[in-house]
């Protein structure tokens, strides 16, 4: 099996019918190696972003595995040295990395990507989110071991709240809302779904719209000002760049059509909003954001705008609603269950390239 690496704008563009194939025949693929979600955010890096793509055959052949990458150059302050750091091609905006292979390859084209990556001049890589079986980590992991390297996993739990960022609470769908309002949620919590999206529906006051060409940018707005102001506090400095990376973010899936929007109003004053990818190749649902006017108390606006999305997959043959990362209290009232991801920094014990 040989390995391309391709560097080139015009070679990812080159890619699409491949990839969108190979998405489609990987049960471990997830939205956030999809076509419309990577290659897209990949632009953002050009000089710094690489893809190791796998081959059986010659020079042309349609690539069986790709493994998306990004290197950093950085510098030591106290000695000025020079070194470089690999990452996943979706770090920093992906919750979920990964390798796309088709099945029948995967352990072939995992020994060559960690073969090829071992030639390579770094002094860290960062597998960092991986969202994977445990097999394909497993051979990762085998097959990157190397006397000249420590591997070392890594955990993600928030030091203020407690959330540990490796734990991914989804819900697995059945086929109708009665099905899931029985047996995923509590006595209590179907009461409360019940009795407020009833209100909602039987409302002159209280409505949900969805973002479209004529709302997508107000929609954007009202959402991350109002995580704006949540999150300020806790992120500080971090918050304009965030705010700045998540709006290019949404208003890319918006036009790649795997954008829903959907915003909780009472009147004309919005309560609520949430961000959700759409996977139509998976059939998933993937909450990505909220935000919310923390002064309102007409109406639970999460419990509302969850239950509503989560009606709103099952009637259109969505199987899945995921939460993402982070194992908050909250999530667990609808009925999910959790996936773990795998973080680990590989190092050279030199320290050095």
């Amino acid at each position: 099996m040989q390995i391309d690496v391709l560097t080139r704008p015009e070679e990812l563009k080159g890619l699409r019918d491949n990839w969108d194939d190979l998405y489609a025949r990987d049960p471990d693929a997830h939205f956030f190696v999809s076509w419309d979600f990577l290659s897209h955010y990949l632009r953002r890096f050009d000089g710094e972003w690489f893809i190791l793509a796998a081959r059986k055959g010659p020079p042309g052949s349609p690539y069986v595995a790709l493994l998306p990458l990004r290197l950093r150059t950085r510098m030591r302050k106290n000695t000025g040295e020079i070194y470089h750091e690999v990452y996943m091609g979706g770090n920093h905006a992906a919750d979920y990395t990964g390798i796309l292979c088709a099945p029948e390859y995967a352990y072939r084209a995992i020994a060559v990507f960690a073969k090829h990556l071992k030639t390579m001049h770094w002094a860290s890589l960062h597998l960092e989110n991986l969202r994977m079986s445990e097999r394909r980590i497993g051979w990762l992991m085998e097959q990157l071991s190397d006397n000249r390297l420590t591997m070392r996993r890594m955990k993600r739990v928030n030091q203020v709240d407690n959330v540990d960022n490796c734990i991914c609470p989804a819900i697995d769908l059945p086929s109708s809302w009665e099905d899931y309002l029985l047996h995923n949620l509590s006595a209590n919590t179907r009461q409360k779904m019940r009795r407020f999206l009833r209100k909602l529906e039987n409302s002159d006051e209280f409505r949900i719209t969805h973002a479209d060409a004529s709302t997508i940018e107000r929609d954007i707005e009202i959402l991350l000002e109002f995580w704006r102001i949540k999150w300020t506090p806790q992120k500080g400095n971090l918050v304009p760049g965030l705010v700045k990376s998540n709006r290019l973010l949404f208003r890319q899936a918006f036009e790649n059509g795997t954008l829903f929007m959907p915003v909780l109003w009472h009147g004309d004053r919005p309560l609520s909003a949430l961000a959700i990818f759409l996977d139509p190749v998976k059939k998933s649902m993937l909450f990505h954001m909220v935000g919310r006017d923390e002064t309102a108390d007409m109406l639970p606006s999460g419990l509302v705008l969850h239950g509503y999305c989560i009606r709103r997959a099952i009637e259109t043959g969505f199987r899945t609603y995921d939460f993402l990362r982070g194992n908050e209290p909250y999530k667990y009232s609808f009925g999910t269950h959790d996936t773990i991801l795998n973080c680990t920094q590989v190092r050279t014990k030199t320290g050095r390239n």
